[in-house]
């Protein structure tokens, strides 16, 4: 169904899609997890079966709010529950540990030593190098990497994540052994203290250790999935009427998100879901799909925004205008908090918090002697604009329906 949803041009879609939800009805925030109530039938199923549908978000909410209890929640629907979530994971006090952050070169060897197991080694899809960062970055956080276990905790990652993946082959782990004694090498060279060469026993032992620090879990939500399925849920709930515009934000998303991974740990701002929906609405304002001043906090005055989101696109001048018509403006925001699940507020927040974080990394980037990265995930086509696309997919569309 989703296939022959993407196959349709944008203009058709927007003539034959059935509405949403109820004009004007609120996300309910209480009692069951209710986002998709109102949503056709044959919707909420093709949520399901693409596997986002609502109960599937809240548990990664949930999962999320356990191992960062000590970042800002998002208000996916059912948010007493997650604040409950995160009273009882601080008083247990989980993550309560002070921990001196990587060197900024450290961390640009782990990441692309672990991208180099995940595309090279492993062969596993990009999604898994965002696992690994991810699962790398709780267990540092949680004080259980010491400096000489870094080699043989990435490549205890990267074999857990392969393991998990495919029952069918065998991890060598010999060969991930050498991996990692490459890599003490390296970090040796940068002045950190390194062990002995690490043997195929060592990497077994420490994926038992991660384990038990993990809670026998490996399966955490990260940035890069939390983005893809919120552009999927927008692309199922829109009727496939965005589809290339959303892959383009999704890649752009994903893009952003690698490279501001480099410099900062998952755990240090904010949660996944958070930068998520940042990136999210970033990439909607660059598609022109949603208006820049729409995603403004209330305390940002018009003109600073618009430098901000300037600067966070590496560009300097004014943004381009949306296409979407400023009457269809409530029917979008209604469409993002049922894909969200976050109300508008909370949304504005983590745009401006994704705006904040990409204007730093296009600072950091433009800084003598920048440490480059061999981090290039592969981008669809930029949007032409100039044959007004967007134009055509928003004209005369029933907004209830599509966005």
């Amino acid at each position: 169904m989703i296939g022959s949803l993407q196959g349709q041009s944008s203009a058709s879609m927007c003539k034959t899609s059935a509405p949403v939800c109820n004009q004007g009805q609120p996300v309910k925030t209480e009692g069951n997890f209710s986002l998709e109530n109102g949503l056709p039938e044959d919707t909420v199923d093709t949520l399901i079966w693409k596997g986002v549908s609502s109960p599937v978000l809240l548990q990664w909410a949930k999962n999320e709010a356990k191992v960062h209890p000590h970042k800002k929640s998002n208000d996916l629907t059912i948010e007493k529950d997650i604040k409950d979530i995160f009273a009882h994971e601080i008083e247990r006090k989980i993550l309560s540990y002070v921990v001196e952050q990587l060197p900024l070169a450290v961390r640009h060897a782990v990441l692309r030593f672990m991208q180099h197991l995940v595309e090279k080694v492993v062969r596993l899809e990009l999604s898994s190098w965002f696992d690994a960062v991810l699962i790398f970055d709780l267990c540092y956080q949680k004080g259980k990497i010491a400096q000489e276990a870094i080699p043989v905790t990435c490549v205890a990652i990267v074999a857990m994540l392969r393991k998990a993946d495919t029952a069918q082959e065998l991890v060598d782990m010999t060969g991930m052994a050498f991996e990692a004694s490459t890599l003490a090498e390296y970090l040796g060279s940068l002045g950190l203290h390194m062990g002995a060469e690490v043997s195929a026993r060592d990497v077994v032992e420490r994926e038992q250790e991660l384990l038990q620090i993990l809670e026998w879990r490996i399966n955490f939500t990260s940035v890069q999935k939390w983005l893809r399925s919120t552009c999927d849920r927008f692309n199922i709930i829109s009727r496939g009427g965005l589809a290339q515009s959303l892959e383009w934000v999704f890649q752009q998303g994903t893009s952003s998100a690698a490279s501001y991974l480099q410099g900062v740990s998952s755990c240090e701002r904010w949660r996944p879901q958070q930068m998520a929906n940042g990136l999210f609405c970033i990439g909607l304002i660059a598609a022109r799909l949603l208006p820049l001043e729409s995603m403004r906090p209330t305390e940002v005055a018009p003109q600073e925004w618009e430098e901000l989101f300037a600067s966070s696109q590496g560009r300097q001048g004014p943004v381009q205008a949306a296409y979407l018509p400023a009457e269809h403006l409530q029917h979008m925001f209604h469409t993002l908090q049922v894909t969200t699940g976050c109300n508008i507020a909370q949304l504005r927040s983590d745009c401006y918090d994704a705006v904040l974080a990409m204007r730093d990394v296009q600072a950091a980037a433009q800084e003598p002697h920048a440490a480059t990265t061999t981090f290039t995930p592969t981008l669809v086509p930029a949007l032409v604009h100039q044959n007004c696309r967007h134009a055509v997919a928003l004209e005369g569309m029933e907004m209830q329906a599509t966005i």
